[in-house]
């Protein structure tokens, strides 16, 4: 079984890719095993975070294929000459901050390959708002969390279910195994949740939640 890390580099498509918020660095050298891919542009809002990532990089023999960049999201950066860009790490609010703020500065976002840590039915219902379509949307275990992640390119597509956003339309008619123990671990962890509950209102909105989980978790196993 993929890492996140490994999965989202399988799926980059195209020989420029920039990797925002790129903390350590470990998904540029997992993108430079890759001989079609010519440059990796790498940045960080943290010079602390890229400092590490250029250590990390030292002894790569194909280091100067790498452009490290300390800038905040896509600030400064020439998002036109890029095929890919990659958003992981950070949660999903975030994510839109980003892609917002290039897309009111006119920027070119060809490809984009997200990994919210929260925040995914947000994230889905701006891309599809920006006429965004997911080429694809899967969840991955890693180390015993799950993660998602989202293929964006620019489209159209529709959403029929509020639950399209919040689950995503591509893991409800799959029915990935992974995505299945996902919605079934929530599942438990909402139903322990709910008999702590401290008032009426969070005892709803985990009853709501518990309903929602249950609709979707019944329509997988169908």
């Amino acid at each position: 079984m993929r890492s996140r890390l490994e999965e989202i580099a399988v799926r980059v498509q195209g020989p420029v890719v920039a990797d925002i918020g790129t903390d350590h660095g470990k998904l540029p050298c997992l993108l430079l095993a890759d001989p079609e891919i010519r440059r990796v542009i790498a940045t960080d809002i943290s010079a602390a975070s890229l400092k590490k990532c250029r250590d990390l990089l030292t002894t790569h023999p194909r280091r100067s294929d790498v452009e490290l960049k300390v800038t905040d999201g896509l600030q400064g950066l020439d998002t036109g000459q890029m095929d890919t860009i990659v958003i992981s790490g950070m949660g999903g609010h975030r994510i839109i901050g980003i892609l917002l703020r290039a897309l009111k500065e006119g920027k070119t976002l060809r490809r984009l390959l997200l990994s919210p840590q929260k925040g995914e039915e947000e994230l889905r219902r701006f891309l599809h708002e920006k006429s965004f379509m997911l080429t694809a949307d899967f969840v991955v275990k890693d180390e015993g969390k799950f993660y998602t992640v989202l293929c964006a390119e620019p489209g159209e597509e529709r959403y029929e279910t509020d639950n399209a956003y919040r689950y995503g339309q591509i893991p409800l008619k799959s029915r990935d195994p992974v995505f299945l123990e996902r919605i079934g671990k929530e599942l438990a962890l909402q139903i322990r949740v709910r008999d702590q509950a401290i008032s009426d209102e969070s005892l709803r909105e985990i009853e709501e939640r518990i309903a929602q989980l249950k609709e979707v978790l019944g329509e997988l196993q169908d």
